[in-house]
């Protein structure tokens, strides 16, 4: 997808000396917009995750129940029942990513990466991931998920994640296998000055789009 936006400095901003000071502030805006839209364009790859509407190679959306196997059947990267962040619902997504298995039906040794949660989940993702003991339990009972280090890739919020309570799991099957970002054009920042109206411009410019290559890439749930 193309992404593009400009400014203008007036004839009479600079007549009056306050293109410097103009151009600076719109600059820090111009680049404020590009960087916003690439991270809202990014996240909107979890955001529709479980919207059928956009899918993929396999004609399914990112996570499914029943995404299709070349060799037959189907194999699933959604917590199902969907269920809301908690100790056991992060164990039952790390044991169904551990028995993940390829096209084939092969075991593929595949584990849990990171914990990407919206800014409402993220002091209760904290709570359970990094308490020495069982989170809200009397029980003497060790968090397995910290002693382990289910997560080595710790946990990230992400601010552009418009709905409040689901969350998702990346696993170690990075690069361009399994989530992929495609830049065909670097961001372009150009200036001209309009012959007619003596105007100062600027624009940006650039040219990516956000992609999943193989949905092994990331598990999750919509929350209860």
């Amino acid at each position: 997808m193309q992404y593009g936006l400009g400014y203008v400095v007036t004839y009479e901003e600079i007549k009056n000396n306050l293109a410097m000071k103009s151009a600076k502030r719109r600059t820090m805006s111009l680049r404020f917009a590009f960087h916003t839209t690439k991270q809202t364009v990014a996240a909107n790859v979890y955001n529709r995750a479980f919207n059928s509407s956009y899918t993929f190679g396999d004609g399914k959306e990112m996570l499914a129940t029943d995404h299709p196997n070349t060799s037959g059947g189907t194999w699933s990267n959604e917590l199902s029942p969907a269920a809301d962040l908690s100790e056991a619902a992060l164990e039952d997504l790390a044991i169904q990513i551990m028995g993940a298995t390829s096209d084939a039906g092969n075991q593929i040794a595949l584990k849990p990466y990171s914990l990407i949660v919206p800014r409402q989940l993220w002091f209760e993702a904290n709570r359970i991931v990094k308490s020495v003991q069982q989170n809200d339990s009397a029980n003497n009972a060790v968090n397995v998920i910290r002693d382990t280090n289910v997560f080595p890739g710790g946990i990230k919020m992400n601010h552009y994640l418009t709905d409040a309570d689901a969350f998702f799991i990346r696993t170690n099957l990075m690069g361009e296998t399994g989530l992929i970002y495609q830049e065909r054009e670097a961001l372009l920042l150009d200036t001209d000055n309009d012959f007619d109206t003596k105007n100062f411009k600027a624009s940006g410019y650039e040219d990516y789009a956000f992609s999943v290559a193989d949905p092994r890439a990331v598990y999750g749930s919509a929350g209860a």
